[in-house]
């Protein structure tokens, strides 16, 4: 279950595994996507959580803030401590 604000909506889920996206997609009524960058890349999208493999957190991170989206990422935020500076 994913905990949101009232007011707030989950647009899409994007993973590799479709079966997996669908899982947490299918109860907010949400788009599934299999390529992260689609679902940074959308106009609809305001925020974005970063719940990927460690290795990924800095590259979907700067992407994300790149296209001017609010980020939230899971511990931790970089596998160096330059990468997260």
């Amino acid at each position: 279950e994913i905990g949101l604000r009232a007011d707030a909506r989950v647009t899409v889920i994007a993973a590799s595994s479709p079966e997996r996206a669908r899982e947490v997609a299918e109860p907010a009524n949400a788009e599934v996507l299999t390529d992260w960058r689609e679902a940074v890349a959308r106009p609809d999208v305001d925020a974005v959580m970063v719940c990927s493999r460690n290795a990924l957190h800095v590259p979907q991170v700067e992407a994300a803030l790149q296209a001017g989206k609010h980020v939230s990422v899971d511990y931790p935020l970089a596998l160096a401590l330059a990468d997260a500076e």
